[in-house]
């Protein structure tokens, strides 16, 4: 092959990157959390960094939450961890002192924000904080709840079991207001925490059973009874008020698991591209076009290992951007175990938290 040729074919996938993320070398100086109080661990030391979290709250403001400069925590019992609101310069709004657990810490009740508010559970109670982290609102939660933002981020769902049955009750932002209702539909999947919530209040919920579970308890759009491609029907997201994206396991032997669009009609249109051992925390952009997921790779390490991530002896951790219009992936990236991510509520960018270090990918 002439040198020329072979030197073209190697600046290929430069040249790829660089269109692919065209902001990539600007981008990589990053908002270093330290001057915030996050502890950076020691070059060279084996203690491992600190679990973070952070999501976008509107457009330009970030939300962030990491240990506390405390004594080491107590599984199941409720700690301090340090919050904090930012501009996307790094300039900082507000920092708090917050208590709570584990899932609190790492953002896992609610992984998106409303615009200009911040949920926060406290013991018992709901909290909607203004950015300042002081003045807050607050609603007295049922035992054992399950929390949702709709996917235009206006509406509070919070999802408990009543009897056989399941209680929604919905707050509207801004205004605060409240309504319940009984939803008549098995509370195994509020146990399990199959649910997904449209703009609207509809619920979407699964039980974790091989056969098709999946179903929509909804006001006002007449879906078709069930979903009945493959098996362990989970619903990530709605789309629209009459489309869900759904994760469902194949039927064949050591089967990977699928990304569909199930449509009110009773279409099912399979997404191109992502394919996984099991999806989770999907983060939909306000207008519904974009969403992204993360993922854990069928792994032969990792099953070898009863389903332990060991890191450098095969990362199985990935997040992909799906394209609704298209049904397609964007693209899929490694997520290293320290890392965590977050949809921009437009859908353009993603914010990467890696070890107390944020940075902006654009998303093309």
């Amino acid at each position: 092959m002439p040198a020329a040729s072979r030197a073209q074919r190697c600046a290929y996938p430069i040249v790829l990157l660089l269109s692919f993320f065209p902001n990539a070398k600007a981008q990589n100086i990053g908002i270093d959390l330290a001057k915030f109080g996050y502890l950076h661990a020691p070059a060279g030391h084996p203690a491992p960094p600190a679990f973070s979290a952070i999501s976008y709250v509107g457009e330009d403001t970030l939300f962030v939450t990491f240990p506390a400069q405390k004594k080491e925590t107590v599984y199941g019992k409720p700690f301090d961890y340090t919050a904090v609101t930012l501009h996307k310069d790094g300039s900082l709004i507000a920092k708090s002192v917050l208590s709570g657990l584990w899932e609190d810490q790492l953002q896992r009740r609610f992984i998106i924000q409303p615009k200009s508010k911040i949920l926060i559970v406290s013991s018992d109670e709901l909290r909607i904080y203004d950015l300042d982290l002081i003045s807050f609102k607050s609603f007295k939660l049922p035992e054992k709840p399950q929390l949702r933002l709709s996917p235009d981020r206006k509406t509070i769902v919070v999802m408990s079991k009543e009897g056989n049955e399941a209680l929604e009750t919905t707050i509207s932002l801004p205004e605060m207001n409240t309504t319940s209702q009984h939803l008549h539909f098995d509370e195994r999947a509020v146990r399990d925490a199959e649910l997904a919530v449209s703009n609207t209040g509809a619920v979407a919920h699964a039980v974790r059973d091989p056969g098709a579970e999946l179903t929509i308890s909804v006001p006002s759009v007449k879906w078709s009874p069930q979903f009945t491609v493959g098996k362990y029907q989970e619903p990530l997201s709605f789309i629209a008020e009459d489309q869900l994206l759904v994760s469902t396991m194949a039927t064949t032997p050591f089967p990977p698991t699928y990304l569909y669009i199930w449509k009110a009609d009773g279409s099912i249109q399979k997404v191109h591209g992502p394919h996984a051992d099991l999806y989770r925390s999907a983060q939909p952009s306000s207008d519904g076009k974009r969403i992204l997921v993360t993922e854990t790779d069928v792994n032969f390490f990792t099953a070898m290992l009863g389903g332990f991530d060991c890191g450098d002896c095969g990362e199985s951790n990935h997040y992909s951007i799906i394209d609704i219009p298209s049904a397609k992936a964007l693209f899929k990236r490694p997520s290293h175990w320290n890392c965590t991510q977050a949809l921009s509520p437009s859908g353009k960018e993603i914010a990467e938290l890696c070890d107390g270090i944020i940075r902006f990918l654009p998303v093309p």
